[in-house]
């Protein structure tokens, strides 16, 4: 049997699945791509906004951009299984992006319903949970994902649910505002970023919910006022991308403007420059270095 190859006149076809990093770096290589880092610990709700994108341009134009392509339809379709009514599942629900998955990267190519301008190529980071926690805990892990340096768009996800209930909405701010911290102190300097309130709906519904608006108000306040200088405009968009029953949000919930700021310009050439390895940039770090036998 002959193999698949283009120059016997064969088209190579991509396979579908979600890209490893380096099919990710030769996608980001091999056209205008906009590379979107959506990051946040295990449970915010990464994987399922991203399914609900695609479950939208399933139904037709979405956020005045068509569907064009992707190289990772695959991928897609199985985060989108579990909430569909073939799944046989009694409520829908989206697995969690595991650990050990070297396949995290999602394609998609829009093009402007104007017709003015060309499609437009998405590269969307579908990292676990666990990764984000350890950037948050250590800024050096930072490093370990290069691609951070050439993302165009950083989208912190904050837990809405978590915000929504008075026991759990100082961790979960915590952890937003220490995550943006390590991002910032890893010298990621070139990308646009926003704040995403995930399942606004559950916030709404949580024991805190009379009190809710003011929390986020002191909170949004508190991270313009300590990142701004290195932020600039910091936007904050609150979804709801599948709210439960009974809720006043239809299922997508303000999910066009994540997508309108996500394809929207990043902050400007690339000005990164990493710290060495081994060299603190808080003072926090140094306890880490020192434990490992680092030289004063």
């Amino acid at each position: 049997m002959s193999t698949n190859r283009s120059d016997e006149g064969f088209v190579p076809l991509p396979s579908g699945e979600a890209l490893n990093v380096d099919e990710a770096n030769q996608t980001a290589r091999s056209s205008v791509t906009r590379v979107v880092v959506p990051a946040g610990v295990a449970g915010v709700g990464k994987t399922t906004l991203l399914s609900e994108i695609y479950e939208k341009y399933l139904e037709g134009p979405f956020a005045e951009h068509r569907f064009a392509y992707s190289k990772t339809l695959l991928g897609f379709e199985q985060r989108a299984h579990h909430a569909r009514v073939a799944s046989r599942r009694l409520t829908p629900t989206t697995l969690r992006t595991p650990i050990s998955d070297t396949r995290a990267f999602l394609h998609l190519r829009l093009a402007p319903c104007s017709g003015k301008l060309p499609p437009r190529d998405l590269l969307i980071a579908d990292w676990p949970g666990e990764a984000f926690r350890e950037m948050r805990d250590n800024v050096q892990t930072t490093w370990s994902h290069p691609i951070l340096a050439r993302a165009d768009h950083i989208a912190f996800l904050v837990d809405g649910e978590s915000l929504g209930h008075l026991e759990s909405r100082q961790e979960a701010s915590h952890e937003a505002d220490m995550l943006i911290q390590s991002v910032l102190d890893g010298g990621i300097k070139r990308a646009a970023m926003s704040v995403v309130y995930t399942k606004w709906d559950a916030a709404l519904a949580g024991n805190g919910s009379d009190q809710l608006d003011e929390f986020r108000s002191v909170f949004e306040d508190m991270l313009r006022r300590k990142h701004s200088g290195r932020l600039g405009e910091l936007r904050f968009i609150r979804t709801a991308a599948r709210p439960k029953p009974g809720t006043p949000f239809n299922r997508g919930h303000n999910l066009d403007e994540v997508l309108r700021c996500w394809l929207g310009p990043p902050r400007g050439r690339l000005l990164v420059n990493p710290t060495p390895h081994g060299v603190a940039v808080r003072e926090f770090d140094n306890f880490r270095f020192f434990g490992q036998g680092r030289q004063q």
